[in-house]
């Protein structure tokens, strides 16, 4: 099968250990890893694992633009970079043994040039002829306009593509208001997106890991309409089981597999890539998230985010 991801947002994920971390205190980290991430590289590394045939679109300037691509090549992945002047960020993760607990800090994302947009969209459509499957992941970098996401749907699904996209805000709003048949497929938010994007007040202020009755009674309405109009709602809760519909419209949860993780970043990436594979193959919502869970549960027992197998550097 031939996949295109897209990813935005590109970054370098830093990832620490350590059996305790104190806040204020000078902190030693017993291991350390640097990888290629952001989610669609993520989605990428992960369909790659799978044996799928898939090329990443993304961005990159800066002085670490050349790390960026040696790390992704490390783990033979096919880009597609489009040059800028914005410089990639860092992510980094704590991870504190004693707890379990997972600290993210986040950089800010610098502004891409005024025609980057429009590069990326004319390489994107020299890319689409024989792809079968378009995976359009994360949030975009400052400069690019909200409805990007919609005219590269609308576009593949010209193509004949199917469209998976796991992005939320304005621009998910923007591609859900594309004509019926230039919407994407299927959407993967997770509870805490999905809500931001279509509830307001309290409402839209939940966690990941909600096991709100009311919350989730909001959400099967939304999803209910979306079916509707054609788009199938996969929402994924942390830990808690994912909620969809069925192939005979029946909402069903699809409880995760127990397990003591290692690092969740990239969990949700994992599943996005398990599911789109199985998806993609016999289009029946309810085997796709269970071999997506599978993935995210690979993923949670390794070290590196976004990846379900180790690589030789990490043995």
């Amino acid at each position: 099968m031939t996949f295109l991801t897209v990813c935005l947002n590109p970054t370098l994920q830093k990832t620490l250990v350590f059996d305790t971390l104190g806040v204020g205190e000078v902190n030693r980290a017993r291991e350390e890893r640097l990888d290629a991430s952001g989610k669609g590289v993520n989605v990428t590394r992960v369909l790659r694992q799978l044996g799928e045939d898939v090329v990443h679109l993304t961005h990159a300037g800066g002085r670490d633009r050349q790390l960026f691509e040696a790390l992704c090549r490390e783990d033979d992945l096919s880009l597609e970079i489009i040059s800028c002047e914005s410089p990639l960020r860092t992510c980094t993760t704590l991870l504190e043994r004693a707890t379990g607990s997972t600290t993210e800090l986040i950089e800010p994302t610098r502004p891409v040039e005024a025609d980057v947009e429009g590069r990326v969209f004319a390489r994107y459509r020299e890319l689409l002829p024989g792809v079968e499957v378009v995976v359009i992941s994360g949030s975009t970098a400052p400069g690019y306009g909200d409805d990007l996401f919609a005219r590269m749907i609308a576009e593949a699904r010209r193509a004949g593509s199917l469209v998976i996209a796991d992005f939320r805000g304005e621009p998910l709003k923007r591609a859900l208001a594309n004509e019926p048949d230039q919407r994407p497929q299927v959407i993967k938010p997770n509870l805490q997106e999905f809500a931001a994007t279509f509830f307001s007040g309290e409402a839209a202020r939940i966690g990941e890991h909600t096991g709100d009755a009311k919350t989730l009674d909001l959400a099967r309405g939304v999803m209910q309409e979306l079916a509707e109009s054609g788009v199938r709602v996969v929402l994924t809760r942390g830990r808690n089981p994912a909620l969809f519909l069925d192939n005979q419209g029946v909402f069903q949860e699809a409880p995760t597999i127990p397990l003591e993780p290692v690092n969740t970043i990239g969990c949700g990436d994992a599943f996005t890539a398990g599911f789109s594979v199985s998806f993609a193959r016999d289009g029946d919502l309810a085997p796709a998230v269970e071999a997506g869970h599978a993935a995210a549960a690979m993923n949670a027992v390794l070290l590196k985010p976004g990846s379900i197998r180790e690589s030789s550097r990490d043995r």
